[in-house]
């Protein structure tokens, strides 16, 4: 479960930077996957948080999975547990957050 504000804050960031260009994403919570190729950031905000984790699995525009994002929570502004290095680019916005709101 997403046990901060904070943690809601950059998880949503995270969230709105692979839509941002062009992933839909699925949220696998290691029993069920919650949602799958979701282009609707409410949607996905709703599927977060079921477990203490969530894997959000980018898809690109074939519908192909091409990476994919761990977010572990409690951790708070460690949030992001991992991610595939293909998906840096597009998470430097979520990193960036993180790194100011622990700061």
């Amino acid at each position: 479960m997403i046990h901060s504000p904070i943690e809601r804050r950059i998880a949503t960031r995270v969230v709105a930077d692979l839509l941002a260009v062009g992933y839909a994403v699925s949220v696998d919570n290691g029993v069920d996957i919650e949602l799958r190729k979701s282009r609707d950031p409410e949607a996905i905000g709703k599927a977060l948080a079921g477990t203490d984790a969530d894997w959000l699995h980018a898809h690109g525009k074939d519908g192909k999975a091409c990476g994919w994002v761990l977010l572990a929570y409690g951790n708070g502004t460690d949030l992001v547990s991992d991610y595939t290095t293909n998906l840096a680019d597009a998470l430097a916005g979520a990193e960036a957050l993180a790194n100011k709101l622990d700061g």
